[in-house]
């Protein structure tokens, strides 16, 4: 059984003494993984060097930075930071600082630091920014805007009409633990139907990667533009004809002359809901939806002395997404239609969009902290007449499809995809790691939040979302989802894009919206106001970043509902959610073997008939302390023995290690044949739930005889050469390398070892990269090949082959800016063993 599936067989006796530690205990730090391996995210972060100017502030802030510059990977002159924009949340300032490189932002790189209200003291940092290298220089130029943009129309071979203006934009990205200049294209057009990021290679006009950026409800279409072989748009053309179309809508009075509220009809929140009717369908009688229908009031509508028109403070109806459909007006103070009526799906976006703003304003995000406090621009009649629906942050705009049941017959669907505009007003960086799934994870809570907050919601499937527009017993549009997926389970070491199917026949939006939902829906049974959790859940967005991850998210949930509830069960119980899915883990010890040395002596190698004396530490490396911890030592070896008394420790707490003091004696036969291996086995438990996995440690009978050869000339490692630097070891004694007892020994001076390729060439010519640009940021290669660092490639050919004549070390620096030394390297291998008897 593996650790994860121990996790979850014990997750009920492990929640209450877990919930028990979660209380009230710091939340753990969370470090990047893979190519970087700085500070993501710590919250009430311990200053370096005590805050004794009283900087408060902005001041504050930069300080900060200074002072863990070393830690997060940055210049200590911040020279690489650009301040873009400080926001403000119920708990305090939020600053957003962009990577910079050569004055070109870096794409999803920046940090952010929060403060408390009093802009004294630094409760956050997000970190998300990359190591400062470099490509290999390219000598030719960069390409225009103009050849970029036909670039971009020729690879998306577009056949329809630009919707909104194109952008081009100029950006570093991290590829291949560097920095790479890319140029990002955006075209929004009619065919291919999209809003289409094309990422262009500035040096060789290569078209690098496209992606629609669009925030669907559902899965969109694949799309190869190889399929179309038809005519192209002339670009020139359509890009004067889209320009001179904006120049004129600007000056298209968009000002509200004066408001009015005016009584409506619409869905609230669908009819399959209100009227408890699961049978009911997109083409069943009209009579049949009377019942569903409500009086409600759109609120603060435009009008201009003769008709009433759908735009007020917080949304407004226009038509800007195909199929073209002008916004309804009236000259009446009413606005009574039903469904089949474009006019109908114009109002039930207006209102649910417009009423969800105004909710997020009671709960204290108003103003200074103001969640799209703005009028968004929607087309209720667009995404090309598609069964689908979508937000678009490059122009936060929304727009709703008809086909099968109209999206917006269906608040859930609206309030799917407001979810997406409120998370990029307050986080416009939401893209990386988990964020697709967790994008369209919370647009499914927002959207169930509010419809078990009204009619029949709570009580009818209450764990289905998009109730009218899927599911249904005989639904033919498509199935939905639902925020019951308890079996779902979480692996932080892959990233969850939107709508990506995962083990259990689950999709990864149901995994994050999922123990938010069910989160919700504990606490109002337990008498805690809805409101509680939406503030929670909204508050947790602030004073984060690019590449977000689910367990991101849920500690920086756990803090906002420290700071926002700290005497309520908000936070445990949202705690228990997150580790049902394995999201956060629970808090555990998780004991290992610290040193081990076995010693004898005389000699100082395990002969035949020698007694030894064993002496280990223990580590305690998890989150939660250990109690009557035993330890068993014995060996699979019947000519070893091993003698000692009990071995116990009462206690051993999170992050400590303590030697064993209990003398260990382990004596070797006579019998036992030189060269010959022998284990120790370590059985270690305690009293939590979760077993420690058995450890051992292997070890030779008999002195290895062998080669050992150090080659300490310094050479000088060449920057960006592919000559590379070589250092030789020549082998004057014969024999063959027999088995898998070679090792390298390097020491390497360098300021960037991510740079580095390191090739390790036989006297028979045969040749293994045995590091290949590894360690990103970090310093130096210092170490064993294959005991303290770890192999590329494995070296098995290098088996059977002459150890005798010339053996080649190359470092070949791949980047630019950072230079080092070889300053010595060493070979051994060990030919035989050698054994005194104690007879």
């Amino acid at each position: 059984m593996n650790q994860s599936q121990l996790r979850s067989c014990c997750f009920l006796l492990s929640f209450f003494l877990a919930s028990a530690v979660a209380t009230g205990s710091t939340l753990p730090k969370q470090f990047h993984k893979r190519d970087r391996k700085t500070l993501k995210l710590s919250f009430n972060p311990t200053l370096n060097k005590p805050n004794k100017k009283k900087l408060t502030g902005q001041l504050l802030v930069e300080q900060y930075l200074k002072d863990e510059a070393k830690n997060l990977d940055i210049p200590k002159d911040l020279s690489n930071l650009r301040l873009t924009k400080v926001k403000q949340s119920l708990t305090g300032f939020h600053f957003h600082f962009q990577q910079m490189q050569d004055e070109i932002p870096v794409a999803k790189g920046g940090i952010t630091v929060s403060i408390n209200k009093q802009k004294d003291r630094v409760t956050q940092i997000y970190n998300n920014t990359f190591p400062t290298k470099i490509a290999k220089a390219r000598l030719r130029s960069i390409i225009s805007d103009e050849q970029a943009y036909d670039i971009a129309w020729q690879a998306l071979k577009v056949h329809g009409q630009l919707i909104e203006l194109p952008r081009i934009e100029t950006i570093f990205v991290w590829n291949q633990n560097q920095l790479e200049r890319q140029i990002k294209v955006t075209l929004t057009v009619t065919a291919p139907y999209g809003s289409w990021n094309v990422f262009i290679n500035p040096f060789d006009s290569k078209v690098i990667s496209f992606q629609d950026n669009r925030l669907t409800r559902k899965p969109k279409q694949a799309f190869n533009p190889t399929f179309y072989q038809g005519p192209i748009t002339d670009r020139v053309r359509e890009f004067k004809r889209i320009q001179a179309l904006e120049k004129a809508n600007k000056h298209l009075d968009r000002q509200i002359l004066a408001v009015a509220d005016i009584p409506t009809k619409v869905f609230d929140p669908d009819p399959r809901t209100t009227l408890n009717n699961p049978d009911l369908e997109d083409d069943s009688d009209t009579s049949m939806f009377d019942g569903a229908y409500f009086d409600r009031i759109l609120r603060d509508v435009s009008f201009d002395g003769n008709k009433y028109s759908l735009k007020g403070p917080y949304v407004q109806i226009i038509d800007y997404d195909p199929p073209t459909a002008e916004p309804h007006q009236t000259e009446t103070p009413s606005w009574n239609f039903k469904r089949g009526e474009n006019p109908f799906n114009e109002a039930m976006t207006y209102f649910h969009i417009d009423q969800s703003q105004r909710y997020i304003q009671s709960l204290g995000f108003k103003g200074e902290t103001g969640i799209q406090e703005l009028s968004v621009e929607v087309d209720a009649n667009g995404a090309n007449g598609d069964d689908n629906s979508y937000f678009q942050p490059s122009s936060n705009r929304l727009s709703f499809g008809h086909g099968c049941v109209d999206d917006n017959e269906d608040a859930d669907v609206i309030l799917h995809e407001y979810g997406h505009a409120i998370q990029a007003s307050i986080n416009s960086d939401w893209i990386g790691g988990d964020t697709g799934a967790m994008g369209e994870g919370f647009g499914d809570y927002w959207a169930a939040s509010y419809s078990i907050s009204v009619n029949e919601g709570r009580d009818y499937f209450p764990n289905q979302i998009f109730t009218w527009d899927g599911h249904g017993n005989q639904n033919s549009c498509w199935n939905g989802r639902i925020m019951n997926a308890l079996a779902a389970r979480y692996d932080h070491q892959r990233n969850y894009g939107a709508h990506a199917t995962i083990d259990g026949g689950f999709q990864s939006d149901e995994l994050w919206s999922t123990p938010l939902f069910q989160s919700l829906l504990e606490l109002v049974d337990l008498g805690i106001p809805r409101e509680d959790v939406d503030k929670i859940v909204l508050q947790s967005h602030f004073g984060l970043g690019a590449d977000l991850k689910m367990r991101d998210m849920a500690l920086a949930t756990l803090n906002a509902a420290d700071n926002l509830f700290p005497n309520g069960p908000h936070r445990d119980v949202l705690y228990k959610h997150f580790i049902r899915h394995e999201i956060l883990e629970v808090p555990a010890p998780d004991i290992i073997l610290g040193s081990v040395a076995l010693k004898e002596p005389t000699n100082g190698f395990f002969d035949p008939g020698d007694t030894l004396d064993l002496e280990f530490n223990l580590i305690n490396q998890g989150d939660l302390e250990a109690n009557n911890i035993e330890i068993l030592i014995d060996s699979p070896n019947s000519n070893v023995s091993i003698q000692h008394e009990a071995i116990a420790l009462s206690t051993l707490s999170p992050g400590s290690q303590v030697p064993i003091t209990v003398p260990v004696k382990v004596e070797l036969a006579a019998a036992m044949v030189c060269g010959t291996s022998f284990r120790i086995n370590f059985n270690i438990s305690h009293d939590g739930d979760i077993p420690v996995p058995p450890q051992a440690k292997d070890y030779m009978v008999g002195q290895p005889i062998g080669v050992n050869y150090t080659n300490s000339e310094a050479i000088e490692i060449p920057d960006n050469d592919p000559n590379g630097a070589i250092s030789t070891i020549t082998i004057s004694e014969e024999g063959f390398l027999t088995t898998s007892n070679l090792k390298v020994r390097v020491q390497i001076a360098h300021t960037y070892s991510g740079d580095l390729q390191l090739t390790l060439t036989n006297p028979s010519g045969d040749q293994v990269i045995i590091q290949d640009r590894v360690g990103s940021s970090s310093d130096d290669i210092r170490g064993t090949f294959p005991d303290t660092l770890t192999l590329s490639n494995p070296w098995d050919l290098f088996y059977g082959q002459a150890l005798q004549g010339s053996w080649t070390l190359k470092v070949e620096d791949q980047a630019q800016q950072d230079v080092g030394t070889i300053e010595s390297w060493g070979l051994e291998d060990i030919v035989r063993y050698e054994c005194q008897s104690n007879q």
